[in-house]
């Protein structure tokens, strides 16, 4: 069962969802989301990664869903939005857990795992940002469209519905009705558009490009994609994949930018057997140490 809570970080609540098993026999698992986006867009993945006896957390990051901004302004950062996630492992009790993380969440999870290698096991990167600018800029103008008319004119599920099946998904999922209002709704509010523009300059940051240092995480990496992504081509995880030994590309077909929601089944196997195949490792590792 999906459980919605609440939490602090950076002196502002946080908003997460939660599948805790009966019993946990593998390591935890944080996902993190893209710009723009919340953790209920993890809701068709939650109850599968957590069938295998995993403890499932989604949070909404800040400016996101029910996550306020945060209290400091030089927190909306790359770094400010990594000692986010720390705060909330450290919280939750998930910090040496696995993390995936899709598009801006997934650069946020490779600074996390780059800065902070203790706290992160294995690391899936989704549809990842971070690994160059490459947004066509068709999709960025439709996206501009989209804010604006928002701003003008309100919320549109059916202008919504037609983004997302047209710029961000190849195959047509089932969109949940609840959550297409969401998006975009955050730039209605002044506080909220202010702080998600200052947010987006932070793509811009040297911290937001982790391609050199990405080599580092070697095999406790996958990258996962889409191969018709419209927002980060699968170009660039092939180029990343080539820069780290021993890393894993997993490409999706008929799929854009959001493999978890346009292949959920698929999306929870793969994602799963790499983690259980870590878990399986490292408790092997263990035993070894103990005889």
């Amino acid at each position: 069962m999906i459980r919605e809570a609440t939490t602090e970080a950076l002196g502002s609540p946080a908003r997460y969802l939660e599948v805790r098993p009966p019993a946990e026999r593998r390591p935890p698992l944080l996902l993190v989301h893209g710009f723009n986006a919340w953790a209920d867009l993890w809701r068709p993945n939650l109850e599968g990664l957590a069938a295998a006896g995993r403890r499932v957390v989604a949070v909404d990051l800040p400016v996101h869903g029910g996550t306020p901004p945060p209290a400091r302004a030089a927190d909306l950062s790359v770094g400010g939005f990594v000692r986010f996630l720390l705060e909330i492992q450290e919280r939750l009790g998930l910090a040496g857990g696995d993390v995936v993380g899709h598009s801006f969440g997934g650069l946020l999870s490779a600074r996390l795992a780059l800065d902070h290698p203790a706290r992160v096991r294995r690391l899936v990167l989704v549809s990842s940002a971070g690994l160059g600018l490459a947004v066509p800029l068709r999709t960025m103008l439709a996206f501009t469209r989209l804010v604006a008319t928002t701003q003008l004119r309100g919320v549109d599920p059916e202008r919504t519905r037609r983004y997302v099946l047209t710029y961000v998904c190849a195959a047509r999922p089932d969109l949940d009705e609840s959550l297409l209002p969401l998006i975009g709704a955050g730039w209605r509010d002044p506080v909220r558009r202010r702080a998600l523009a200052r947010l987006g300059l932070a793509f811009l940051a040297r911290e937001a490009d982790v391609r050199r240092e990405l080599p580092r995480l070697g095999s406790r990496l996958m990258l996962l994609w889409g191969a018709e992504d419209r927002l980060l081509p699968v170009a660039l995880g092939r180029r990343a994949a080539r820069r780290v030994p021993g890393a894993r590309l997993v490409v999706f077909e008929r799929c854009g930018h959001m493999p978890n929601l346009e292949w959920p089944a698929r999306f929870t196997e793969v994602v799963t057997g790499f983690l259980d195949e870590g878990a399986a490792a490292s408790a092997a590792a263990e035993a070894s140490t103990r005889t």
